[in-house]
This record gives structure tokens, sequence and C-alpha cells, in this order.
């Protein structure tokens, strides 16, 4: 059942410089919280009551590199990733 939620949270543009944007496809979300997880498995970057409708998540203090991308939401946490050029 999470493979299924991680493919379905799309993170664009990915690469980015930034900001990144995410979409659920099939899925409305009032808010959720996001963690930003660098390679070593540490979180970076927490953001509460985001909108992934019609927020974007500024990424310029976060230092070049590969992240994991966690959305919490009521139906579960979806998992993806992005690269900060």
């Amino acid at each position: 059942f999470e493979n299924e939620l991680a493919q379905q949270l799309i993170v664009y543009p990915n690469p980015a410089n930034d900001f990144i944007k995410l979409e659920v496809p099939n899925e409305q979300f009032s808010l959720c919280t996001i963690n930003i997880i660098n390679t070593d498995g540490k979180i970076v970057q927490i953001i509460e009551d985001f909108a992934p409708e019609t927020g974007s998540i500024d990424i310029n203090l976060l230092a070049k590199g590969w992240y994991n991308l966690e959305l919490e939401g009521q139906h579960g946490t979806y998992r993806s990733f992005f690269v900060k050029e």
C-alpha cells in the first residue's frame, strides 16, 4: 500500500533550483505536513499547514543534492524525492 502512495506523489520541477511544487493525483488535502530529509536521514526542513494544491516550497536554503520528501496527510504518508541543483 505504501508503494502505491509513493508513486502518487509528484514533485516538480525536478531537478529544481528555487522552489518545488507537489501534486497528488486523485487526492484532495486541506492542510498537511511536509518533511524534507537529506541523504543522511536527517529532517532538514518541516513545513506545517501546507496546502499542496496552491503552495510551493522554497528550497533556496538547501544545499545541492538529493532529498527525500514526505507529505503527511489525512489518508497516509506520501513519499517522493527531488534534486536541488
